[in-house]
């Protein structure tokens, strides 16, 4: 997964001071991230307006209070109106500033000159944060199911698997099970396949209700039902559970 941050100063050397420290960071916890960078609040939402960046795609926001023009105040409560899960950290060098933060309802601040240590606890702490929303955004997505004008909407924390049985898929879920006509096909670019895997021609289970896997079949938490890997899968099974047992 790789992590957009924006970094929003009109000192160029905080800019670049934050820029070193994401990246040091980055490196020493293996992960990926965008830094867009601007110098006034005004810059920023140009580059929204231009597509450079996408605030609904971004929840890691730098900013500095006091800027020319626009404020970081005024900025983040443009950035919460786009997207309300927004993590703002504020950067100030004055303590009074800092009070305004919770105007935004702001993550936290950081004091000008800006050390490592600080930076690297306060970015940790966001990052943790940014989990339990991903891990709520996750929980709150769902499957449509249209059929003859019925319109079925079942989360993704409710589905176990879906399974292609000719024409129709069978979709089953904690209360019961529905069949719809769809090939596997339309029904992968009809669900986000980072939360589910397809182990067999027709199988595709729900990443998060894998319990185990041996002797080439999965087992399903919550029902007593085995689910079959065809070679072919074995690899993109394996993969799941990897990736599964590290984040």
């Amino acid at each position: 997964m790789s992590y957009n941050v924006v970094v929003c100063d009109d000192e160029n050397i905080q800019v670049n001071t934050i820029n070193r420290y994401i990246k040091k960071v980055a490196g020493e916890i293996n992960i990926k991230v965008n830094i867009t960078n601007s110098n006034t609040g005004e810059e920023l939402l140009q580059k929204v307006n231009d597509n450079i960046v996408s605030i609904k795609d971004t929840y890691i926001f730098f900013l500095d209070i006091e800027m020319k023009g626009m404020d970081g105040v005024q900025l983040a409560k443009k950035i919460n109106s786009i997207n309300k899960d927004a993590i703002v950290v504020y950067i100030t060098g004055f303590k009074d500033y800092a009070l305004k933060a919770f105007e935004v309802r702001a993550f936290n601040y950081l004091m000008k000159p800006v050390l490592y240590e600080d930076f690297k606890h306060i970015f940790i702490e966001v990052l943790n944060r940014l989990k339990e929303i991903y891990y709520r955004i996750e929980k709150e997505k769902e499957f449509v199911i249209e059929n003859r004008g019925d319109i079925r909407k079942i989360k993704y924390d409710d589905i176990y698997y879906f399974e292609k049985i000719l024409r129709k898929v069978k979709l089953v879920h904690k209360n019961g099970e529905i069949e719809f006509y769809m090939t596997l096909k339309k029904l992968k670019a009809n669900i986000d396949m980072d939360n589910f895997t397809q182990c067999h021609q027709s199988f595709i289970v729900n990443n998060d209700k894998i319990d185990s896997y041996k002797n080439r079949e999965i087992h399903m938490k919550d029902i007593k039902y085995n689910i079959p890997v065809s070679k072919r899968w074995i690899s993109e099974v394996k993969n799941t559970l990897s990736h599964k047992i590290f984040n």
